[in-house]
């Protein structure tokens, strides 16, 4: 998404149009593209997995707008991929968490694949795998009952463990927020023990537990924050806080106050980090109209950090798999991979790690730890 491609800010137009009006009213992008101009969204759109969520904003283009039949139909392609891939992935979601229930296990659903469901159409946000988190000692028996399913269960850096099942990535994680300060630790317990996790239907039929609407944004929060810090991170994580911003923070009894949310942020040491988001989200994903997506928030706005960020998401997209430096860990074995990662931190991450630095010293550690292990 580089700034010399005078085609990408018509995708973010689209983006923003599909995000918060879904049904298209008064999209345009003001002029006629050419074939080659729409491959090359096309492209961007892929590599910030985003095509799914931008295909109904291009199906409302006025005609004059609209781009050609192939290239339409390829578009339609992919999102019809995206779909198939949703319903697949519901499908697993259903069978673990009645596999797991069933056991006395007690799985909670993050990130992905619940965000979906801030979404107008859930099934053209791109899924990538499963991620569950079990309180308490759970995780291990969770771990052994599904080897005694005869899933092969792989051990992965930061104590949790991944398995295929039915063609999907499934990890199950020991952290709900992953704040890696240890000081932070007894406040984090404090606060899931003050939220309590609810059910939500993610389709007719098919219920799972998710974190409170407090806990859920921070762990969004903090998730993204997680990959900035590491290897990269793509436009599709900052739709996702920003519709789960929208989800969570209106009306309703559980809707979470924007003034305890961000309290809760300073006494997580990340507030610094959540201005600059904010400011990411408000500036590269605004509403159509100019207006702010996300809650405005006081203080001086780190522009330094922002752009770094943005320069971070279009330089590597999806969790950095385009950064060149990363294609080339192919010909890598794992300690050289290991050490890649490490150095990605170390050496890339220097904007971020000012405004987190003792989260950013705790994340290394835990990280080095994990990679030597």
């Amino acid at each position: 998404m580089p700034d010399s491609n005078p085609t990408y800010k018509h995708l973010l137009r689209l983006l923003r149009f599909s995000l918060y009006e879904p049904q298209g009213s008064g999209c345009t992008l003001g002029m006629s593209l050419s074939e080659r101009q729409w491959y090359k969204m096309l492209d961007e759109a892929e590599k910030q997995t985003v095509t799914g969520i931008v295909f109904p904003a291009i199906s409302c283009l006025p005609d004059e707008e609209m781009p050609s039949v192939s290239v339409l139909a390829t578009w339609l392609a992919m999102a019809n991929r995206y779909s198939s891939r949703y319903h697949a992935m519901t499908g697993v979601l259903s069978g673990l968490f009645q596999t797991f229930e069933a056991n006395g296990l007690h799985p909670v659903l993050q990130k992905g694949h619940a965000a979906s469901r801030f979404y107008s159409a859930p099934e053209l946000r791109a899924s990538g795998d499963i991620d569950l988190w079990f309180p308490g000692e759970e995780l291990e028996a969770a771990d052994a009952l599904i080897r005694g399913l005869g899933h092969k269960v792989i051990h992965t850096p930061d104590n949790g463990s991944c398995y295929i099942a039915g063609s999907i990535e499934v990890e199950h994680h020991s952290m709900l927020i992953e704040v890696h300060n240890p000081f932070r630790t007894g406040l984090i317990r404090e606060l899931c023990g003050s939220y309590p996790h609810r059910q939500v239907e993610l389709s007719s039929g098919v219920a799972v537990t998710v974190p409170s609407p407090m806990i859920e944004l921070l762990m969004m929060n903090v998730h993204i924050l997680k990959h900035c810090l590491g290897i990269g991170i793509g436009m599709r994580q900052f739709c996702d806080y920003a519709m789960a911003w929208r989800g969570l923070t209106g009306a309703g009894a559980d809707a979470v106050d924007a003034d305890l949310y961000f309290e809760m942020c300073s006494k997580l040491g990340i507030m610094k980090w959540t201005r600059v988001l904010h400011g990411f989200v408000n500036r590269y994903l605004p509403m159509p109209d100019g207006t702010a997506a996300v809650a405005e928030i006081g203080g001086t706005s780190d522009d330094v950090a922002i752009e770094r960020i943005y320069n971070l998401v279009c330089e590597g997209g999806n969790f950095g798999k385009f950064n060149s430096s990363r294609r080339s860990t192919r010909s890598m074995n794992m300690v050289q991979r290991k050490f890649y990662t490490m150095s990605a931190f170390i050496n890339n991450r220097s904007y971020v790690s000012r405004l987190v630095p003792f989260e950013a010293f705790w994340t290394f550690s835990r990280l080095l730890l994990g990679q030597i292990h």
